[in-house]
Order: structure tokens, then C-alpha cells, then sequence
């Protein structure tokens, strides 16, 4: 069954399978995926709608990011309620997630956190369309590094490069940067037009 979103034709998921990890499943009640659509033991959080209104979900095929992908979120890790993860994100093992935050993968993936990072409240991390940055010869939206701290009300907006223990402090704005390890970036503070920050 198609859907239409923005102009561009997509599958509708049909599938109760919650090991099935095709976004564009037509099987209904009796999912015959095979491996070959991913349908084997979860090694990440299943995607869903959770009790406490977490949200883990694949994102809306655009013109940018043609492909809906599920993110990739450690059984390690922790999301707090009402938080939503959007597309192609990879979060490593224990990442804290707090409440009330939006990551959103959908015109700029795939992004990455790193073990250990502490995401807090009313944090919004996204990226400008079809733009990346580059770590070791791959290109992402966001990559933020190991045992990143990002504070309340933080707005990382890649593409972006935050080096391994690095502090974001509350209301930081940032559009477009890279940020070297064991920096910090203090409270209200802005950074804008593509600027680098050393170690």
C-alpha cells in the first residue's frame, strides 16, 4: 500500500512483527520477512512507541534521505520519557537521553553518539539538508564523541563534530562547527558558520 509524503511515494508499514525491521513491511499479520529484510534478534532497542511516549521510528523518505532507516540505539543506553529518535542514528552503549528530547535524522544522515555521552532535557539535535561532516573518511550529519555532556535546552545542529569529553552548557546554540575534545562551551553561548574550535 502506498503513502505519499511531501510528494515522494512510500510503502505504509504493515507488520505487527516487532523483530521485523523492514519500514516498508506489507506481510500483516504474518510476517515471512527473511533475513534478508533484517528480521532476526534485535541487538538495538526495538522501534516503537514505548510506554513513558519514548519514540524510536524510521524517518519519512525525503528527496535528501530517499531510504527510512531505523536508528540504532544500544539496549545499553537510556531514553527518558517523551524523547524521540528519528532515521539513521547509532547510539552507543550507556548514552543517557533525558526527557523531552528530539534527535532527528531525516535530511542529513546517519549521525552518532558516542558511549557514555549524557544528552539532557529539551535538547533538539538535527542537521541542514545534505550537509555532513567527515571523521575518519565517513561522512556524518552529527557525530558526537564519548562522554559528551549536552545540557538543558542545548540545539546542536550539524553538521557538527563534538570531540570525546566535551562540555555543551545549557541553551548553547550551535549551527554548523567542530568542536575539539575536552573543550566547554559555557551557558547561552552561540557558535555559527562552520567554526572550528581546537582541543
Amino acid at each position: 500500500m502506498y503513502g505519499n509524503y511531501n510528494g515522494y511515494p512510500y510503502f505504509k508499514r504493515n507488520c505487527p512483527n516487532p523483530n521485523c525491521l523492514n519500514p516498508n513491511c506489507q506481510c500483516g499479520d504474518n510476517c515471512h520477512c527473511n533475513a534478508e529484510h533484517n528480521c532476526q534478534p534485535l541487538e538495538y532497542k526495538k522501534p516503537g512507541i514505548y510506554p513513558r511516549q519514548q519514540i524510536i521510528y524510521f524517518n519519512p523518505p525525503i528527496k535528501e534521505v530517499p531510504q527510512a532507516e531505523y536508528p540504532k540505539i544500544s539496549l545499553k543506553a537510556v531514553m527518558g520519557p517523551n524523547s524521540y529518535v528519528i532515521g539513521d542514528v547509532h547510539v552507543e552503549d550507556d548514552v543517557m537521553i533525558g526527557w523531552n528530547n528530539l534527535i532527528r535524522a531525516d535530511s542529513s544522515s546517519p549521525y552518532f553518539i558516542g558511549k557514555k555521552t549524557n544528552i539532557q532535557d529539551f535538547v533538539l539535535i538535527h542537521c541542514h539538508p545534505s550537509q555532513h561532516i567527515e571523521v575518519n573518511g565517513k561522512k556524518y550529519g552529527v557525530y558526537i564523541g564519548e562522554e559528551v555532556s549536552i545540557l538543558h535546552h542545548a540545539q546542536p545542529h550539524g553538521p557538527l563534530y563534538i570531540g570525546r569529553n566535551t562540555f555543551i552548557g545549557e541553551g548553547v546554540s550551535i549551527y554548523g562547527a567542530t568542536i575539539g575534545k575536552n573543550s566547554v562551551i559555557m551557558h547561552g553561548a552561540t557558535i555559527a558558520n562552520h567554526v572550528k574550535i581546537s582541543e
